[in-house]
């Protein structure tokens, strides 16, 4: 039994029809979700109305079968956007001693010339790593929703000296000086997230 009140029925007068869902009973008792438009038929001499019931229990479980899908393929995404950013953070800091030491043994100027050559190409191997790492670890702590600045103390010039060590001695090997002012009124100590500060100045 469906009972349905005038101001129910009343729709807009824009509108020729009204949808609701309700639950539905059958004979035997079974409860079912169920759609029900009610139209409107105009007429000069009395008011008049269609109703439509369908039984929309397929739909339904359509639907929420196609909610548990993507809520499996969000989870299978973020666990493999997690698993990317911890191991790219694991790989990425023996990769920042590795660029270190080598840049260091090219600053030795007992070097020989083919040893030098073995150490550019380090160098130069690790810095493309790195930078591949990078953009895996950027892209899987954003797509994982976990990308956050941190804030802790450090030295800005310590940083930005340690920032611009590998651009300057590529720039000493084009005959050119780099150099890095920091003006006196700015505190050596400051509180923020050096790893990413030494990202912007070494993109810029």
């Amino acid at each position: 039994t469906l009972t349905l009140g005038l101001d129910d029925l009343s729709a807009d007068e824009q509108s020729t029809h009204s949808d609701y869902e309700l639950d539905g009973q059958h004979a035997d008792g079974t409860l079912f979700p169920m759609s029900i438009t009610v139209g409107h038929l105009p007429s000069a001499d009395e008011t008049r109305y269609v109703l439509v019931v369908r039984d929309i229990r397929q739909q339904k479980e359509a639907e929420a079968a196609l909610r548990l899908a993507v809520d499996s393929a969000e989870a299978i995404s973020r666990t493999k956007s997690e698993f990317l950013a911890n191991m790219s953070h694991e790989i990425r800091t023996p990769m920042n001693g590795i660029i270190g030491m080598t840049d260091l043994a090219l600053e030795d100027a007992d070097v020989h010339d083919e040893t030098r050559e073995y150490l550019e190409a380090v160098r130069t191997s690790a810095d493309a790593l790195l930078e591949i790492i990078n953009d895996i670890l950027e892209f899987s702590k954003i797509e994982a929703g976990r990308l956050e600045l941190e804030a802790i103390d450090f030295d800005l010039r310590t940083s930005l000296d340690t920032a611009l060590l590998p651009v300057r001695l590529r720039a000493r090997e084009k005959g050119l000086d780099l150099h890095c002012h920091v003006a006196d009124d700015v505190p050596a100590n400051l509180s923020g997230d050096p790893t990413r500060l030494r990202q912007v100045v070494t993109n810029l």
